[in-house]
């Protein structure tokens, strides 16, 4: 028998129903797809009741099951809770014992006294699984979830141990759309349209169901209450969906307020002039941070630089208290790449363990890429402002441009520092190879006659002036020579050359003595580390070169200081890398200690000649040398070597010369 007396309110809800999955394929999210799931169930069962099917055993039991799973939906949309790693949510654990329940009781009307004791059991797993649900924590206090589910539970397992298990389903729906009223109000905290019309809505739907276990004999109490429930539904649909609508309005308005934020912060970070100071990087990261703090959501800020070294050093920062920032100190100090990777993939980085604060914020933060990818540093971000306010991944965006610049910004300068250096030493180079040249006739000459006086004098004193002259004039002749070996350094031997083995070598040559000064000499290499073409004497020169300008630093510190020397090799791209530190005193001129004619004020600059010659064998070698002070003291020099392809031929050994 056709009910038709539901037609107008099924084709009201279809409509709905429509509309939210409109609403859903607009933009996809787990809360409306729960609640088109939810008015589907809704409109199967009215179309079920509309073809009177509900009154044979298979109808009701379809009927039943989507009355109760429709309410489940949107109890589950607002709830949170899950089990496990899987999130598997509880809803679905008590749906399972509930749709047994429903199918035993509506399958077997007729004879329920065989399947009590399964439906009891049913009864009692659904009641623990809510119980469960409830002691967690979700939207709603425990105090409340807990014993709202200990009664409910309890009603329903007293009314089915007495065999009303129809009544219990009236109680578990009313019970589920009772409590979804009250996790509407709670989530969204607003008396809107939509909010009230849909809280009205569930608590007027929670209501009938138990009238209508109590006017189950009065046929015209049910058909009014049917009614009544049905312009129900109606209401609480249309309530969802002018929440949704709301909702889009209001996510929409807080877009144009994040975009116009943003606006003013790309405005206030391209204001930052990051190439207008050359050779002041601190002045223009210390600006970086202090706009950031005052422009962003974040109110800390610091920039963490990867050494030379391998390891980060704290660059700048702003908006930190004292104890903070020496917090991030510690934790740069002590970082490793992964801990940095970790930090930029969300807010969950704490410092509290190595701080003082132990009510500090959490930290997220950009990472800083070179061009190769490599990690070069970190914006470290913290103090979320407006925490109750959720972070969104646009509002990161200028951000990320700016942490992109200053990454860009620090290979740049490098880059200009190189071609700078290149291009100043290569003007000095070729002077100094025409000053020796010019210079090494006429003191052939001066040479050659000093010798002539010193054989034919026979007065002592005059044969004594002759030696002085060749003496100092051989000397001078040194210089000319190692001026021509600056400007154009001669190859000997070039062959593949193991850089591990060439380095374990010098160590074994050089480790005792300066062990034996106080000296730790330290040698890190990494694995697997290709030949390079190379002259094997003129690379072990330039090593040694370099150990013995830091055994100099080190020898002049003072009593109680660590004097330590660390050689590192290592692949960085299509260059092999080695790094010469040690924890001296520092460069007193980055800009002048690899010219040929600079006059030194440090012991580690030793005669001025020595660097530049390193420079000039590094650059025949087609790479790159570089030199950097350490932070809170020391300095490195870092080499740069193409690994480029050579034959196969017996590698190159090497006699260590000596300085």
């Amino acid at each position: 028998m056709h009910e038709y007396y539901r037609l107008p309110t099924l084709v009201l809800l279809t409509v709905l129903t429509g509309l939210f999955l409109w609403l859903y394929l607009r933009a996809r999210s787990h809360l409306r797809l729960l609640w088109t799931l939810g008015w589907v169930l809704v409109s199967l069962r009215l179309i079920i009741e509309w073809q009177g099917i509900w009154h044979v055993p298979a109808g009701l039991a379809i009927s039943n099951v989507c009355l109760e799973l429709a309410a489940l939906m949107f109890l589950g949309s607002l709830s949170p809770g899950s089990v496990g790693k899987t999130r598997f949510h509880y809803i679905q654990l008590f749906s399972l014992p509930l749709v047994a329940y429903l199918l035993l009781v509506s399958l077997y009307p007729a004879s329920p006294g065989k399947h009590h004791l399964l439906v009891f059991v049913m009864a009692v797993a659904a009641t623990i699984t809510g119980i469960v649900w409830a002691s967690h924590r979700n939207l709603l206090p425990v105090w409340f979830t807990l014993p709202y589910a200990v009664i409910v539970g309890g009603v329903c397992i007293y009314l089915t141990w007495q065999g009303d298990y129809m009544f219990t389903l009236y109680v578990v729906q009313s019970a589920v759309n009772l409590l979804t009223a009250i996790l509407f109000l709670v989530k969204y905290r607003r008396l809107s349209p939509g909010i009230v019309l849909t809280v009205v809505g569930f608590i007027a739907w929670s209501i009938p169901g138990l009238l209508d276990g109590v006017l189950l004999s009065h046929g015209f109490s049910v058909l009014v209450l049917g009614r009544t429930v049905n312009l129900i539904k109606i209401v609480t649909a249309l309530g969802m969906v002018v929440l949704v609508l709301e909702d889009e309005l209001i996510a929409n308005a807080a877009t144009r307020v994040r975009d116009h934020r943003a606006h003013l912060e790309l405005e206030s970070y391209a204001r930052i002039n990051l190439w207008g100071v050359p050779g002041h990087s601190q002045k223009i990261y210390e600006e970086v941070c202090e706009t950031v703090s005052a422009s962003s959501r974040f109110a800390h800020v610091a920039i963490l630089l990867r050494g030379v070294e391998g390891g980060f050093y704290f660059a700048a920062s702003a908006g930190m208290h004292l104890d903070t920032r020496v917090a991030v100190e510690t934790f740069a100090r002590s970082a490793e790449p992964a801990a940095i990777e970790q930090v930029a993939a969300g807010p969950s980085t704490s410092l509290r363990p190595l701080s003082s604060d132990q009510d500090g914020p959490l930290y997220t933060g950009m990472v800083l890429r070179s061009s190769a990818g490599a990690l070069d540093g970190l914006l470290l971000l913290g103090g979320l402002r407006n925490p109750d306010e959720p972070l969104m991944p646009d509002e990161m965006l200028p951000l990320e441009l700016l942490a992109a610049r200053v990454a860009a910004l620090r290979e740049a300068g490098q880059l200009t520092r190189r071609i700078l250096r290149a291009e100043k030493l290569a003007g000095l180079g070729h002077l100094a190879g025409g000053v020796a040249h010019e210079l090494n006739n006429p003191l052939t000459a001066v040479m050659g006659y000093g010798q002539v006086i010193e054989e034919i004098a026979t007065d002592d004193a005059v044969r004594s002036a002759a030696a002085i002259i060749l003496q100092e004039s051989r000397r001078m002749k040194k210089t000319i020579e190692s001026l021509i070996r600056f400007w154009r350094p001669k190859w000997d031997h070039r062959a593949p050359l193991a850089i591990a083995q060439m380095l374990a070598d010098i160590e074994q040559l050089r480790g005792p003595e300066l062990s034996r000064s106080g000296i730790k000499l330290e040698l890190r290499i990494a694995p697997s580390l290709p030949p390079i073409p190379a002259d094997a004497d003129h690379m072990c020169q330039v090593i040694l070169q370099l150990l013995n300008n830091s055994v100099s630093a080190l020898d002049a510190l003072p009593e109680g200081r660590e004097k330590r020397i660390l050689i590192d090799a290592s692949r960085q791209g299509e260059y092999l890398r080695i790094v010469v530190s040690d924890t001296g005193s520092g460069f007193s001129d980055l800009t002048h200690i690899f010219d040929p004619f600079y006059l030194p004020t440090e012991p580690r600059e030793g005669t001025g000649l020595g660097l530049g010659l390193c420079y000039s064998i590094v650059r025949e070698h087609g790479g790159d040398i570089s030199a950097v002070n350490l932070y809170p003291h020391g300095a490195a020099v870092v080499i740069e070597l193409p690994c480029e392809s050579v034959p196969l031929v017996p590698q190159a050994t090497f006699t260590a010369p000596t300085f």
